[in-house]
């Protein structure tokens, strides 16, 4: 099994128009390079029915579903906390891609796997040196920034 490490934060963005200028010109100075534009994600969430992920707050756990153009993907993240004084937050992230998403869909049927939601959203991303830079639009919610190194 391959060991990843990835730094992600995420937050509100408050000026997408004012980190979309900063972005284009760090394009223009060949500084950062547009790798995803106006890319629509579908992303289903799922628990199982013995259990609910939404019921523990802040949510640590979820299942999701990925739908991108053509290509479908499946990830499970489970953040926990370390035990001890400096303790950090961890996050077990599982992702693959998938060929066929209706099966997974079956598959989540026959485990008792339910749909919670749906999150439709537009991303645009930016790589400046080994950090991804993303703007998310999520419909009928808010903006955020992304980034991912």
């Amino acid at each position: 099994m391959k060991k990843r490490i990835e730094i992600e934060a995420k937050f509100e963005l408050l000026n997408v128009k004012e980190l979309l200028k900063i972005l284009e010109e760090l394009e223009k100075d060949n500084n950062a390079k547009l790798v995803e534009e106006n890319e629509i994600q579908k992303d289903t969430y799922f628990t199982p029915n013995d259990r609910n992920f939404l019921d523990k707050r802040p949510v640590a756990e979820w299942l999701r579903t990925r739908e991108e153009k053509e290509k479908y993907s499946i990830t499970y993240k489970n953040w926990a906390k370390e035990d001890g004084e400096n303790a950090k937050f961890k996050c077990r992230e599982v992702e693959t891609n998938v060929d066929d998403i209706d099966a997974i869909r079956e598959i989540f049927d026959v485990l008792k796997v339910r749909e919670l939601v749906v999150v439709e959203k537009t991303r645009t991303s930016y790589l400046y040196k080994d950090i991804i830079i993303s703007i998310d639009i999520v419909e009928k919610l808010r903006k955020f920034c992304r980034i991912r190194i």
